[in-house]
């Protein structure tokens, strides 16, 4: 078992990453920026529908943005470009309610600004 101020450690640190991630940029297109690639990245993202929640496409959408996002602070990048982004849905039923569940891929190019 951790002690407090290691799990205050891990949240701060947890913390941390989210922001760094966040404020990756992440672009269809290309930056006008003097930039170098690093690699290239992928990631999926889902949001399922339940018994009283919807499924939402750009919950599944900002999922996958936010793991491109930690892939390129992963690599120390600062942005990914040339992202493409392509989405399936499918329907489950689960105790004999069905739903509609979402599920957006997408990847792109990390690059760091020279």
């Amino acid at each position: 078992m951790a002690k407090p101020n290691q799990k205050e450690a891990a949240a701060f640190a947890r913390a941390q990453m989210e922001e760094t991630a966040k404020a990756i940029l992440v672009t269809t297109g290309d930056i006008h920026a003097k930039s170098q690639p690093v690699n290239i990245v992928f990631a999926v993202g889902g949001s399922a529908g339940g018994l009283f929640t919807a499924a939402s496409p750009q919950l599944a959408f900002e999922a996958a943005r936010y793991q491109l996002q930690l892939a390129a602070v992963s690599l120390g990048g600062h942005a990914v470009v040339h992202c493409a982004f392509g989405y399936q849905s499918y329907a489950t039923t689960n105790l004999g309610c069905s739903s509609t569940n979402f599920t957006v891929s997408g990847y792109g190019t990390v690059v760091k600004f020279v």
